[in-house]
């Protein structure tokens, strides 16, 4: 969906994704994304299914093993973060319709 998203957004072409924490949540943080054209200091870059991702390093630890998957449905609520879950110990989780973007 990010990809879709990125191609079919002309104001968005260059852009990636940033990965981040924002205060709020039962645990106090929420993890966060939004669309970005550069990393900000400190960043961590990747590559990942062709996105440009940057992951800011006080996310990083949390972001260990965790996919962000989308859900099409119409009771989806969209892009979340949930833990990987390797099937037989398989160290690459993957969602089973090809949504899941592992961080």
């Amino acid at each position: 969906m990010l990809r879709h998203i990125l191609d079919h957004t002309p104001e968005l072409e260059g852009f990636g994704i940033r990965v981040g924490v924002r205060l709020g949540g039962c645990s106090g943080m929420n993890l966060a994304i939004e669309f970005t054209e550069r990393p900000e200091e400190g960043d961590i870059t990747a590559e990942i299914h062709g996105i440009t991702t940057h992951v800011s390093p006080v996310a990083a630890p949390y972001l260990e093993g965790v996919v962000l998957d989308f859900d099409p449905s119409p009771d989806g609520v969209g892009f979340t973060f949930h833990r990987a879950e390797p099937p037989d110990g398989d160290a690459e989780a993957e969602g089973g319709d090809g949504t899941a973007f592992e961080v």
